[in-house]
């Protein structure tokens, strides 16, 4: 209760306004913050301590204070076959109609997508392999219960809720949609897709994006830090190096939730069904850019390969060999660490 009152206090903050807020310069979003940085070409932000600050000291501690492990299903929970439903084959329905006021509505709807060739191997569309994957549901009902820890939820962690003010203090707002008993990767995938969906626009390669898609989908547990990836060509891309910087500070973020004494081995599937949840159901938004249609699209198609292959289905060997690929990559983390 303690820690839900001062979560409060910051909304109040930002409602009635602080001595910080009131003084130039403006208090800006992370999301603000992440634009800046590629607008301006310019390493300006220390992203880290942000992020720190946010997720390991502010949102910890009130999403732990109904802590609690028990046993779900998590397919049901989070509803991925209706959101696969709502997000993509309802809106591939509605594709053509929309595409004539809105060409990101309809993008990869219509038409078969390169990046359904790049995860599947074989040539086809969108709402067609979602088709598929809705068809395997009574499949997914059994196979994916787990045990997984519960708590506070914001349930609405996004990069405009995440306030960094002129005095470089962190507060989080927006705490009118507060849930209790929520599986505590709720907020921190939301918060991931829409770093990864919504704010990046055209700064980033898309090679880059698809690689750390792949990766995040193969995570095979809740211990292991994000692998550093990508080589020389990577590197050399100051833009995705900063993405990767926050995607392994996030991931570590990820892994303080979930882990603790009374929680048994895992698997890497509660973050890979709850990070799938939200790609899909970011497709469903009303206004997506191209960028984030197509980048939600390729973690939406990857998010269910990984869904499926854990539910016993056959991926088909390209899928099956980016996994495998993928896993091994994962693995060789575990020795560094």
């Amino acid at each position: 209760m303690c820690c839900h009152a001062a979560m409060q206090i910051d909304l109040c903050g930002g409602i009635f306004g602080l001595p910080e807020f009131a003084s130039a310069p403006p208090v800006l979003t992370f999301a603000s913050v992440i634009q800046g940085e590629f607008t301006s070409g310019k390493r300006q932000t220390d992203v880290v301590p942000i992020v720190n600050e946010a997720l390991t000291r502010r949102m910890l501690a009130f999403t732990m204070s109904t802590r609690s492990v028990r046993k779900e299903n998590q397919a049901k929970m989070y509803k991925i076959v209706r959101f696969v439903g709502h997000g993509i084959l309802n809106r591939a329905v509605e594709g053509a109609k929309r595409s004539k006021h809105n060409a990101a509505l309809g993008i990869g709807f219509l038409t078969p997508p390169d990046i359904v060739i790049e995860l599947c191997g074989k040539r086809s569309t969108i709402k067609r392999f979602f088709q598929e994957f809705t068809e395997q549901e009574q499949r997914f009902n059994t196979k994916f219960d787990r045990q997984i820890v519960f708590g506070l939820a914001h349930n609405d962690l996004h990069g405009g809720n995440l306030l960094l003010d002129s005095q470089g203090l962190v507060w989080l707002i927006d705490f009118a949609t507060v849930k209790d008993n929520v599986h505590v990767l709720m907020d921190l995938s939301k918060f991931l897709a829409s770093c990864l969906f919504l704010y990046l626009e055209d700064h980033v390669n898309e090679s880059h994006i698809q690689t750390f898609a792949k990766l995040l989908f193969a995570t095979p547990d809740a211990t292991t830090a994000l692998p550093l990836i990508g080589g020389e060509q990577l590197k050399s891309d100051p833009t995705a190096t900063f993405v990767l910087e926050l995607l392994t500070r996030i991931r570590h973020c990820i892994c303080i939730y979930e882990i603790g004494d009374d929680v048994p081995d895992n698997d890497g599937v509660p973050f890979a069904l709850a990070f799938f949840s939200w790609s899909a159901r970011m497709l469903s938004y009303s206004e997506p850019s191209i960028h984030q249609k197509t980048r939600a699209s390729f973690f939406a198609l990857a998010g269910a390969q990984r869904v499926m292959w854990e539910a016993g289905v056959d991926v088909g060997p390209t899928a099956l060999e980016w996994i495998e690929q993928c896993r091994t990559v994962w693995e060789g983390q575990k020795g560094a660490d």
